[in-house]
């Protein structure tokens, strides 16, 4: 099994089959990234191997939901990160 690299994460920097933290993945936007048989940690985070890494859900992501293991499905949306949001009434 692969060892967790340390540090935040950048979309160069990962690859299928590297298991990583969801928090090590908090400044990649706008990417779809599927952990399998992930694990909650001791300290609330997510653990798991990278099964697909995409910027849109295709047959290969659906193919990891259909095979009846666990994922977690990562995704952190660039707008959200702006700030707050407002609406209009």
């Amino acid at each position: 099994m692969a060892t967790v690299q340390a540090g935040l994460l950048s979309i160069n920097d990962i690859v299928k089959g590297m298991r990583v933290r969801a928090s090590q993945l908090s400044q990649i936007f706008g990417q779809h990234i599927i952990l399998i048989n992930p694990d909650i940690m001791s300290d609330g985070d997510i653990e798991g191997e990278i099964g697909y890494i995409g910027e849109t859900l295709n047959d290969e992501s659906d193919g990891l939901n259909r095979q009846g293991k666990p994922v977690a499905h990562i995704y952190n949306d660039a707008e959200e990160k702006e700030g707050d949001v407002y609406l209009d009434e």
